[in-house]
């Protein structure tokens, strides 16, 4: 049963923004009625953008992947959290030297986005860890060196593990709890979810207040905790890692809980009359 107060904000949304991994597929896989809520908001004339902290692909990949899923997105729609990052750098420090640990396709893609990237750690006085699933010991190395300096130290998000349909990989927490263990130091900065850097990047991109912006993911300390701080509404979909008595235990409450995406449709609908 969903509360009349929750009832009120659904019929106030005006943009959704979904998380990716475990709420709207999960690897190469698309999850229930991924394709069907995008159609069904499409038709209420409401905004939707598609979010996400993993930060192994570059946008284009995410849009191509969306579209080969049958989710028709284009370039605008999607956010992801290296995006809020390399907007902070080329704002804030434009002229700064960045070592970047990334794949080879989002070390490129942060290069065209203007970032002076360099290859020697020793040239850099920024470093930016990013998902990189070519990850190896020399890069561990060469950042760690790094971070033990007095340089600033940004992270794209803190996420310990991405789901797959083989299980939970490694993601950028894992690393990071090595680089902390190495060097005793933690990240100056974090652009991913739950964080202000991309609670203020998806109001942007939708061009709608907080208020307005319903956000629909499968984490609680991530997707729900970022709505919780930042006054957006929250669906917590059950088809990735949260289980629902897992709810009772986090000080991240979700206003809608939801089986699954057709489950979300239907509470929608009834609100959105």
């Amino acid at each position: 049963m969903i509360q009349s107060s929750v009832q009120q904000g659904i019929a106030l949304v005006k943009a959704v923004a979904f998380d990716l991994d475990g709420t709207t597929y999960i690897s190469n896989t698309p999850l229930p009625f991924a394709k069907e809520i995008k159609a069904f908001l499409d038709k209420k004339g409401i905004k939707v953008t598609y979010v996400t902290n993993n930060s192994s692909m570059t946008k284009r990949a995410y849009v191509a992947k969306l579209n080969r899923m049958g989710i028709p997105v284009k370039e605008h729609e999607v956010l992801v959290s290296t995006e809020v990052a390399v907007q902070y750098i080329v704002t804030t420090i434009p002229q700064e030297k960045v070592f970047v640990v990334a794949t080879p396709q989002v070390l490129e893609e942060i290069k065209m986005s203007g970032v002076n990237v360099v290859l020697d750690y020793k040239d850099a006085g920024c470093a930016l860890l990013c998902f990189d699933k070519t990850l190896d010991y020399q890069k561990i190395k060469d950042l760690c060196a790094f971070v033990r300096g007095k340089g600033l130290f940004l992270v794209t998000h803190g996420d310990i593990n991405c789901p797959t349909d083989a299980g939970p990989i490694p993601d950028v927490g894992s690393f990071l709890a090595l680089v902390e263990t190495s060097t005793g130091r933690k990240p100056d900065l974090l652009f991913g979810k739950p964080s202000k850097f991309m609670a203020e990047a998806i109001s942007s991109k939708v061009n709608t207040p907080t208020a307005n912006i319903l956000y629909v993911g499968d984490r609680l300390y991530t997707d729900v905790a970022m709505a919780n701080k930042f006054g957006m509404l929250s669906a917590l979909v059950l088809t990735g890692e949260t289980k629902e008595e897992d709810i009772a235990k986090s000080s991240f409450k979700p206003d809608i809980v939801a089986q699954d995406l057709g489950h979300l449709v239907e509470i929608l609908e009834h609100s959105m009359r």
